[in-house]
């Protein structure tokens, strides 16, 4: 198997079945080319069926049904320990990617660990590039950016991933709170050496439901605590505190001057990191 696509579900059914379409399209174009894939859902509303449309489950479409509602890192998790391929994608279930994604991640991977493919973030009314410059997409293969600027990966959906890259750790240390699991992930690859590289192509469309834990700065904050939490000991203190700081000026601050004096660390740390990489 090349490629496992695993889906945590959460009563997701009015998402499901228009991503498993274009995941279709996608092996498709795979099959050309003589690599294999499957999908893995992972229902993590178990007492909510899925409701999958016959003919995706035709397609070997496999369900995993968590015993009780776990959270999307341990979901992601128990696809993963499910999964047979040797590259990994992990798709939200109202994420949409093109047609031609998978394949195209595939031919730019090449013997890196994972690749960063680019695209698009969209509500109802507007629509925009994630990447506008290569310099801007290779922000997400440096370890300093994710000290002191973001989290230059806005999803899991962005990144092919080399099964065997995936640290232990992650696998076992899981964050209660939703939201900074994809963040945990890019913090202990990047640590332990994982090489990546970027995709040019527009493979991914990161779609605002109204429900994304990522809208929610103050929720964001508790679970970006408990992920620098298990960093400790791994990465210096003084730059998992730049995380925090962060962390606390999202959730918190109100754009006020007393504010922006509050937090001028996270503001200089931005402008300049924003600025020289």
């Amino acid at each position: 198997m090349n490629i496992s696509i695993i889906i945590p579900f959460y009563k997701g059914n009015k998402y499901i079945n228009k991503l498993l379409n274009v995941i279709q399209h996608n092996r498709k174009n795979l099959c050309l080319e003589n690599i294999s894939s499957e999908i893995i859902v992972v229902n993590d509303s178990p007492e909510i069926p899925v409701l999958i449309d016959d003919d995706h489950l035709l397609n070997d479409v496999r369900i995993i049904n968590n015993p009780y509602n776990q959270g999307i890192h341990q979901s992601r998790v128990n696809g993963l320990n499910a999964a047979e391929g040797k590259y990994v994608l992990f798709l939200d279930q109202d994420d949409l990617i093109s047609n031609n994604a998978l394949l195209s991640q595939m031919k730019a991977i090449r013997s890196y660990d994972f690749v960063v493919g680019n695209g698009y973030k969209t509500d109802s009314n507007t629509r925009h590039e994630l990447y506008k410059t290569i310099k801007e997409q290779k922000k997400c293969l440096n370890l300093i950016y994710y000290y002191y600027y973001t989290c230059p990966i806005i999803s899991p959906g962005l990144v092919l991933i080399k099964k065997t890259a995936i640290p232990e750790a992650w696998k076992i240390n899981i964050l209660k709170h939703n939201g900074s699991d994809d963040f945990y992930l890019w913090m202990l690859m990047l640590s332990n050496g994982a090489k990546g590289t970027i995709n040019r192509d527009h493979v991914y469309m990161h779609m605002y439901t109204g429900n994304n834990t990522s809208l929610d700065a103050t929720y964001m904050r508790e679970s970006t605590y408990e992920c620098v939490q298990n960093l400790k000991g791994l990465i210096p203190k003084r730059k998992l505190r730049c995380i925090l700081r962060r962390a606390d000026y999202y959730a918190y601050s109100n754009g006020t001057i007393k504010d922006k004096l509050k937090y001028i660390d996270v503001g200089f740390f931005r402008f300049l990191f924003g600025k020289i990489l």
